[in-house]
């Protein structure tokens, strides 16, 4: 007997015109882990929500679902909530207590049990989670991972026999989602628990899982384990005809007849940003030519990929690689631990630094890796995050991890991002003003350039004294707020004529004020030294966003100044003059952020209908948290495209967007809004 059995299961919403599950069969058994996945709005989180009755939404169902031989709705609730666990994608919709102790023991004081049984329940929980020494803490203070583990514990006190869970790390960053999943394979494993799961994570979850779901448009395509179920997916065939039409493209591309032996677009690929002129089309097509006879053999790799090599593989491009070099230089000159660690089918480098009093050790994480949306207010990935795992500070062991920042590394090749055709220099800007107003993650942004990287490969300065590397370790190697906004200040405060390289692309000014230190004292406490320092810099600037191409030294020298003003508050919003005739459109960079919206991307800008170019994919609150997401949002016309679930289309909806889906999407019933 089947511990969840579902049953031609079919729902439709009210008011909806078509059924969001149709006709849905499914067994469950004890003990399994299943991961359920699909493209968004496919019917997941409904399918989840109609496995406990109080959860169910309100609509037309047909079918049934049984939980132990028994209909769900005819098992009372409190059978429901003892055995059967829920857990949320937003932490904080979970939680509704103030400290983390009396979370635990919610669910067991609703159920009427005995204070000790609670008190032992839950210290058991506790221990068994690693959360023991967060007993006393406040919810609220809490980062994301630990609000979530604390969501799992606290379901998990109630001995459930089952946990469904929808999509769960969703708002988590990659370490805190990979801890999560580690602790759900752990409940499995060693106390029988069955798991149910929607996830996007499957680079992480199908080695684990015993069965893997996948869904589209409300029915399920593949039931099966998870081997046989990624061979279902994955279409040789199918990719080697995608490459074929790769390579007819390269091979057939306008650009021969205009005089250029190769461009960026027939060359998809970063990895010769350097020396661009070295990926001739000869090479481009002699490279495409093996990977089409290659094809069969390769094996897939999830996540995002930053280049393919000849023989299949992921790889980080030569910038990247340079960046890496620079990073393991330094360390073995001051001897340092650098390493390289595999992790599931991808991999990290983790970096300690030990300096005197001094012990920290960092993630490095590629960008192929990484996915997510990492609390900042753009949908963009950094080409490397940078993360605190541990911290010794001045002989003290540094206690609230999650306060440290966190540094997102962005590598930009100067003719992609600075000229025409392909000129990105203004959204970069954007995405960078986004990770720095952020308010759910202590995060920075630090760019470099391949000057940057060549400065410090030949041992010499910028024009603000170190240079990009060497000033990004002075920030690591003590990243409390005080250190860096005070080693910042030295670099403004000692460079003659700070904002004097911007030429035409902005204008501004600074004010630097050394009198801040005279309050300061040997037992000025970090915050203290923030607080100071940061009063003592105050400027603002005026972008001038009118120019295609952006000179080179002015365009590297804004962003090394960027990168230590971002510490610092504006006396100013900075506004841009903008002149959108001269500034050239990139619709195959626009689409990056849009997968599976290319179309639709190119009937907008078809049809000059204002949306976000970067990535406009949120609905957050006034914290930046975010309550709902979207394949698109276009803002201007309240419009939403592929709510990402049956939650976010509601919230959505009650906000006064309106919804379509990228089949039914119509630029005429658009036009007309």
């Amino acid at each position: 007997m089947a511990q969840i059995e579902i049953k031609n299961l079919t729902f439709k919403y009210a008011m909806a015109d078509s059924s969001c599950l149709k006709n849905v069969s499914l067994n469950i058994e004890n003990g399994d882990f299943v991961v359920v996945c699909g493209k968004s709005g496919c019917g997941k989180t409904t399918l989840l929500r109609c496995l406990k009755s109080v959860l169910t939404p309100n609509g037309d169902k047909t079918g049934e679902v049984l939980f132990e031989n028994k209909k769900i709705e005819e098992v009372d609730e409190r059978t429901q909530a003892m055995k059967i666990g829920f857990v949320m994608q937003n932490p904080q919709q979970q939680i509704v207590t103030d400290k983390v102790w009396h979370e635990l023991a919610f669910g067991l004081e609703n159920m009427g049990m005995a204070r000790e049984e609670i008190g032992a329940r839950i210290g058991e929980t506790a221990e068994y989670f690693g959360i023991a020494k967060l007993y006393e803490r406040t919810t609220n203070s809490l980062s994301g991972g630990q609000k979530q583990l604390l969501n799992l514990a606290a379901v998990m006190t109630m001995q459930p026999k089952v946990i469904i869970l929808d999509e769960p790390t969703a708002q988590l960053d990659p370490i805190a989602a990979e801890k999560f999943i580690q602790m759900l394979h752990k409940i499995n494993d060693e106390l029988g628990t069955t798991v149910i799961i929607s996830e996007h994570r499957l680079d992480q979850l199908l080695p684990v899982c015993s069965k893997a779901v996948v869904m589209k448009n409300g029915e399920i395509l593949a039931d099966d384990n998870s081997y046989k179920v990624a061979d279902k997916l994955y279409n040789t065939e199918e990719f080697s005809k995608l490459l074929q039409y790769a390579y007819d493209k390269i091979h057939d591309c306008q650009c021969q007849y205009e005089g250029k032996d190769g461009c960026y677009h027939c060359i998809l690929t970063y990895g010769n940003q350097y020396n661009r002129e070295l990926f001739s089309r000869e090479q481009a097509e002699a490279l495409f030519e093996k990977l089409i006879e290659h094809t069969k053999s390769w094996e897939t790799l999830p996540g995002y990929v930053g280049t393919i090599s000849q023989t299949g593989v992921a790889e980080d491009s030569e910038l990247e690689l340079k960046f890496i070099d620079s990073i393991k230089t330094v360390a073995r000159t001051n001897k340092w631990n650098f390493e390289k660690v595999p992790d599931a089918d991808s991999y990290r480098y983790e970096l300690r630094i030990m300096d005197g009093e001094n012990d920290i050790r960092y993630y490095i994480i590629p960008q192929f890796a990484l996915g997510g949306h990492y609390g900042v207010k753009h949908y963009t990935v950094a080409d490397f995050q940078i993360i605190c795992m541990s911290a010794r500070i001045n002989g003290n062991d540094f206690k609230e991890i999650d306060k440290l920042p966190m540094w997102a590394i962005f590598l930009d090749g100067y003719t992609y991002h600075a000229q025409a055709p392909n000129m990105r220099f203004y959204g970069d800007k954007e995405k960078r003003d986004g990770i720095r107003d952020s308010k759910t993650h202590r995060i920075f942004s630090w760019t470099m350039t391949w000057e940057d990287i060549q400065l410090f490969e030949n041992d010499k300065e910028d024009s603000l004294g170190l240079n990009s590397i060497t000033r990004l370790i002075e920030f690591l190697k003590n990243p409390q707020m005080g250190y860096i906004r005070e080693t910042a200040f030295g670099c403004i405060a000692d460079a003659e004529n700070f904002m004097g390289h911007g030429g035409a692309l902005y204008q501004g000014e600074i004010t630097i004020d050394e009198s801040c230190y005279d309050e300061l004292t040997d037992f000025s406490t970090d915050e203290e030294v923030a607080e100071e320092i940061d009063k003592g810099i105050s400027y603002n600037w005026n972008l001038q966003q009118i120019y295609p191409d952006i000179d080179k030294d002015e365009w590297i020298g804004f962003w090394r100044r960027y990168n230590l003003l971002q510490f610092f508050s504006n006396t100013t919003k900075a506004e841009s003059i903008t002149d959108t005739d001269m500034v050239a459109v990139d619709r195959d960079e626009i689409k990056m952020y849009y997968p599976g919206l290319e179309h639709i991307v190119d009937v907008l800008l078809d049809h000059n209908i204002p949306f976000g170019s970067d990535g406009d994919v949120d609905l957050t609150d006034s914290d930046g948290i975010v309550l709902a997401s979207a394949g698109m949002i276009i803002r201007d016309l309240k419009v939403v495209i592929d709510p990402v679930d049956d939650n976010s289309e509601s919230i959505f909806e009650a906000a006064g967007f309106k919804i379509f889906t990228a089949e039914n999407f119509d630029i005429n019933e658009i036009k007309n809004i």
